[in-house]
């Protein structure tokens, strides 16, 4: 039985793609000095919903149905840009993530997500609430007061999240590559 690496998220709009380049570019050579950096390829940013790992194959069918009728009760979500930290929240960081506001109705996605998913999945129950974020760069562990400080991304607008898609998560040594398997619609009315 094959297995498939997969994971459940968003993809970002080219507004906000372009602005996270920009925000790189200014940055890599100030943060080059960070042991162990490695930055995200710019072709892999997406935010996560739930990360599922290992699901086999002949499960896809099922998670595509479950996925599809959860994202038809939601109403599409309007996230708001925060800024660019260390993560995770904590005085010990080992990333570099684009942060959105906190917002209740993507922790809800993602739980209403994983509450069904693990009827059949052994999968990581989601951190509560689910902060909604896009991985920039990675390195080792630090204490975040000896890493220098950030500016800000040249991109404040709201980002409305109208699609859930399924990927497929395939780990090379130059990094991940990810393929969309599925995609399906926030369908629910706004109130």
């Amino acid at each position: 039985m094959a297995k498939l690496r997969l994971f459940i998220g968003c993809e970002i709009p080219k507004a906000l793609h372009d602005a996270l380049l920009d925000f790189r570019r200014r940055h890599e050579k100030r943060l080059e000095r960070i042991p162990g950096i490695k930055w995200t390829e710019p072709n892999t940013w997406h935010l996560t919903l739930l990360f599922l790992g290992n699901v086999e194959e002949e499960q896809l069918r099922w998670l595509k149905g479950v996925i599809k009728d959860i994202a038809s009760t939601f109403s599409p979500i309007v996230l708001n840009p925060d800024f660019v930290g260390y993560a995770p929240p904590s005085h010990r960081v080992r990333m570099l993530w684009y942060y959105f506001k906190e917002h209740p109705e993507w922790t809800a996605l993602s739980l209403s997500l994983y509450h069904s998913l693990t009827r059949r999945l052994s999968i990581d129950k989601p951190r509560i609430p689910v902060i909604p974020h896009i991985t920039l760069a990675r390195f080792k562990w630090m204490d975040v007061r000896k890493l220098p400080t950030l500016d800000a991304v040249k991109f404040r607008s709201p980002v409305q999240i109208s699609e859930v898609v399924l990927w497929s998560s395939k780990l090379f040594p130059t990094g991940p590559q990810y393929t969309p398997l599925f995609r399906t619609r926030l369908l629910a009315k706004m109130p």
